[in-house]
C-alpha cells in the first residue's frame, strides 16, 4: 500500500507534462514493485539508477520529496545489509549499513520536508 501511494504521489506530482517525469515516474513504480517483490537488491540499484540520471536537478524536478527517493534507497540497503548479515557475511552487511546510512543523511540534509 505505501509503495502504491508513493507511486501515486509521483504520478500526481508530474503527471504527464513531460518526458523526464514519465521516466521518473516509471523507474519509481518500477522501484515499488521490486520492494512489494522483496527484491531488494533491484529496488536499490533501479533508485540508484534514478539519483545518478536526476540527482542533480532533483529538487527541481520534485522538490523535497525526492529525499523520499534517497530514503526509499536507504531502505533498500538496510534490507540487503540484513540479508548479508543473515548470510554471515559481515564485511558485505557492513558496506551496505554504510551505504544506506549515506543515502539517509542525503535525504535529512539535502532534502529536508518544507
Amino acid at each position: 500500500m505505501q509503495a502504491y501511494l508513493f507511486t501515486l504521489l509521483i504520478a500526481l506530482l508530474f503527471g504527464a507534462s513531460s518526458i523526464s517525469a514519465e521516466n521518473l515516474s516509471s523507474y519509481v513504480q518500477r522501484a515499488n514493485q521490486a520492494w512489494v517483490d522483496k527484491d531488494y537488491r533491484s529496488c536499490q540499484r533501479t533508485l540508484e539508477h534514478v539519483v545518478d540520471v536526476y540527482g542533480q536537478r532533483g529538487r527541481v524536478v520534485m522538490g523535497s520529496k525526492f529525499g523520499e527517493i534517497y530514503y526509499k534507497k536507504g531502505l533498500a540497503e538496510l534490507k540487503l545489509a540484513m540479508q548479508e548479515r543473515k548470510r554471515g557475511d559481515e564485511t558485505l552487511a557492513r558496506r551496505w549499513f554504510s551505504m544506506a546510512a549515506e543515502s539517509f543523511q542525503i535525504c535529512y540534509e539535502r532534502y529536508p520536508n518544507e
